[in-house]
């Protein structure tokens, strides 16, 4: 009965930390991982997963189709394949303390002879759960001894079973999956529009997406739709308790909600295990139920409750959200007859709801909120952020104290419950928050390019909260903007602010000059004259290049480019596509970036030596873009170049309709600089 010798390390630790240790072979990952635990004396409280850099794979508990054929189940993948294959593979133990813990696979062990592993020598202490992982460690130094008699005495009682390899591994190469990227182009060449753009869609929420909805909507069109018709409930008791309610709870949503609420694996391995681990742990704590609900949310059901005898009540479309959050808390249940929606309180209700008194409930929403305000303006720095590092960021600003498990639970239950942020979950187990309206795929792969290696940028408290108070402090042109969309365009204010949100929300998201400008047009939907193409141009290009950004770690392309010493224009902001095709109707932002560049920063510096090289650039190319010439030739009036204006305004006159019509506009610029001018001298 053959094993393999291996040497296990955690990554990072000075001195290094290992255990050397034989395993039977013909076992799975899943008993790898409990060896693993046992070994290192972790709690199996967190997820975990193993990775093979080398060919990208992963084996985790959630393996399952992947049309790379790289994505394994634990419980079903043997470890023999891949011990005979690679010398090497990685064991992540806690996605937020980031344990990582390198394999070697040493030696084949023909003639070892059992089925239990066995512990051969080891270094060092244990760590302890929750400590921060190894960049904290190293400061608090927090430790336990290694304990041999125990760990010889859990092997002993570690018996595996000699298990067959469910399904052929194969690890495919690069023809490999040029051949399936073939036959997939050639699948969905032939689907129809509609089905193609369901299948991209999917394919997109499969690929990155943790969850793509708040839990709070189950059944909740029909519970909207019935509120707006009928605000009417009768309430009454059920008689099913909080746990048969909670049994309505898809697969997904009870996995889900042990996540959130950092319910351990080991009591939550089926759907009804989850289940009964998610009732108890509400019942168990039941200040977990206000992370869910506001005050008078948690007050109004409270009341609810002593008068649930089948009274007919009124509701408001706020109250319904009292009702929508005890659905899917398992607090209650509702079905619509004669119009009216009957809503079925558990039975057992008063075991969860009004156990905490007022004072601790009071010190409980305090927190709630301190942790919103804070979480809140770190994240609208931040917008897109590994939750590790968002956890380091706060305890550094904030609360060196913060308990990692708790500040987790606020982000998944509070967070995604109340719908306030998205969270993502990359193949290899990274973990995200972010911010709605944020293109997280986007953001990420401009990251890897432009910050991959630099640390996120920090901020005192005092700025942070000078910078989210209001986000116009961040950039100047957010109002320019916004005043523009008002009055210029007499927009209404609601419409106005979706159109700066979704402006921003782009800005941050890595989206191109080009594509942001036409966008903001296509919401305008009114006919834009060339200097509405250069003042928009302007603007956005201030907030491209004065916003923090998240594919920069919250650094502005301005303060990344000096760090850098690179131009900021460089970093993203254009699109790669060549556009140039010198007509009267060209865009600025269809220009070589160097021309784009150089305009724009004539309109701070006025340096003549660069309004001399556009010119030379405009005679060498010929340029009849109205929109060149316009911005050329204001900037020239503001520093004082009014011979070169004219020369322009005199190109303009001869041009378009709206050529002519905005030399005129550029003719009074003249007269109002001359008469500035007069009344100097004067």
């Amino acid at each position: 009965m053959p094993g393999y010798t291996c040497k296990i390390v955690i990554e990072d630790t000075h001195p290094p930390v290992w255990r050397r240790v034989i395993v039977p072979d013909q076992i799975t990952f899943f008993e790898l991982h409990k060896i693993i635990q046992i070994l290192f004396d972790w709690d199996d409280a967190h997820l975990h997963g193993f990775h093979i850099p080398l060919d990208d794979i992963v084996i985790d508990d959630e393996g399952g189709f992947d049309p790379w054929g790289n994505h394994y189940n634990d419980f079903d993948t043997n470890i023999d394949f891949f011990f005979k294959n690679y010398k090497w593979i990685r064991y992540i133990y806690d996605f937020g303390d980031d344990w990582r813990h390198k394999i070697n696979i040493e030696k084949y062990e023909s003639d070892y002879e059992e089925r239990s592993p066995k512990l051969v020598k080891y270094k060092g202490d244990n760590f302890m759960e929750d400590s921060g992982g190894v960049w904290n460690w190293e400061m608090n130094e927090e430790v336990s001894p290694f304990d041999r008699k125990f760990v010889e005495s859990q092997f002993r009682q570690m018996v595996f079973p000699k298990h067959k390899q469910k399904d052929e591994i194969k690890i495919l190469n690069e023809q490999d999956k040029i051949d399936i990227l073939n036959g997939f182009f050639d699948e969905i060449s032939k689907m129809p529009e509609n089905d193609l753009e369901d299948v991209l869609k999917n394919a997109w929420q499969d690929m990155y997406l943790e969850e793509t909805k708040g839990n709070l909507d189950n059944r909740s069109e029909e519970w909207e739709d019935h509120i707006k018709k009928n605000g009417k409930i009768k309430l009454c008791v059920s008689s099913k308790t909080q746990k048969e309610l909670q049994e309505n709870l898809s697969e997904d949503q009870s996995s889900d909600y042990c996540k959130y609420l950092r319910i351990p694996k080991n009591r939550s391995k089926s759907h009804m295990e989850r289940i009964s681990s998610i009732s108890d742990t509400l019942r168990e704590h039941p200040e977990y139920v206000l992370y869910v609900m506001n005050q008078d949310e948690y007050d109004g059901l409270k009341q609810w409750m002593y008068h649930s005898n089948n009274n007919i009540i009124d509701i408001s479309y706020d109250e319904a959200d009292i009702c929508a959050k005890a659905f899917v808390l398992g607090f209650g249940e509702y079905e619509i007859k004669d119009d009216i929606a009957e809503v079925h309180l558990a039975s057992d209700l008063k075991e969860y709801i009004d156990v905490l008194d007022q004072k601790t409930e009071d010190e409980i929403y305090t927190k709630i909120e301190t942790f919103d305000d804070r979480v809140g303006r770190l994240m609208q720095l931040y917008c897109v952020i590994e939750l590790e590092e968002l956890y380091k960021i706060y305890k550094k600003t904030y609360d060196p104290k913060q308990g990692k498990r708790e500040f987790f639970r606020y982000v998944y239950w509070r967070g995604r419950m109340n719908d306030l942020l998205n969270t993502y979950q990359e193949p290899d187990g990274t973990a995200y928050v972010a911010m709605h309206g944020m293109d997280i795929h986007k953001i990420i792969e401009k990251r890897e390019i432009y910050a991959k290696d630099l640390p996120f940028n920090e901020f005192p408290e005092w700025e942070i909260n000078e910078l989210t108070d209001n986000i116009a402090n961040r950039a100047e042109a957010i109002n320019i903007l916004f005043v523009m969309l008002q009055e210029q365009f007499r927009m209404p204010e609601q419409e106005t602010s979706e159109i700066l949100f979704n402006t921003i929300s782009s800005v941050m998201s890595g989206d191109t000059l080009d594509v942001i400008i036409e966008n903001i047009k296509t919401r305008v939907n009114k006919t834009w004259t060339p200097d509405i193409y250069v003042e928009m141009w302007n603007m956005i290009s201030d907030l491209m290049i004065e916003l923090e950004l998240p594919i920069l770690k919250a650094r502005s392309r301005d303060e990344y480019a000096m760090e850098q010493e690179m131009s900021p224009w460089s970093i993203g902001m254009l699109s790669d596509k060549e556009n140039f095709k010198n007509t009267k109707q060209q865009h600025l932002y269809e220009f070589p970036r160097s021309i784009q560049e150089r305009l724009y920063n004539i309109e701070s510096t006025g340096m003549k030596e660069d309004i001399d090289k556009l010119f030379a650039y405009k005679e060498e190319n010929r340029i009849c873009s109205e929109e060149f010439l316009y911005m050329l030739s204001s900037s020239c009036i503001v520093y004082g170049y009014i011979k070169e204006a004219r020369s322009l305004i005199k190109e303009l006159k001869n041009s378009s309709t709206a050529g002519k019509k905005i030399a005129k506009l550029l003719e009074i610029e003249i007269d109002q600089y001359d008469n500035v001018m007069d009344m100097g001298d004067y």
